[in-house]
């Protein structure tokens, strides 16, 4: 009896896809048929939803994105002091100087009298 040569072969355990002999042992690599594959690809990419949450999320990241992006290019922005005048308080200085002389009235001093003989 004559060992078969490595390749591909009809898989004892299911007919109907084929699994790589290596010469002396089966291996776990397996062909699926073509029709086979497209109904895997499509039934896998039906179970994520083709609706329209997708794009909705993709719009939701992308405004995220340009939000974050337009925010850190405004801080850059800031980020270089502007020289503006300092406002500065003007100063009126109104002194008024009202003088008031006041003057004490003075009480007369009349010397005492001494009466006459």
């Amino acid at each position: 009896m004559s060992t078969p040569m490595p390749g591909w072969y009809p898989d004892p355990e299911n007919p109907g896809r084929q699994r790589f002999w290596d010469g002396s042992q089966w291996t776990e690599a397996r062909a699926y048929p073509a029709s086979e594959v497209g109904a895997t690809q499509q039934t896998s990419s039906n179970a994520g939803g083709n609706g329209p949450w997708p794009w909705v999320i993709g719009i939701i990241v992308l405004g995220v994105i340009l939000l974050i992006v337009a925010f850190v290019l405004t801080r850059e922005g800031d980020s270089t002091p502007t020289q503006s005048p300092t406002p500065q308080p003007t100063i009126t200085q109104t002194q008024t100087q009202t003088q008031t002389q006041t003057q004490t009235p003075t009480i007369p001093t009349i010397p005492p009298t001494t009466p006459g003989p």
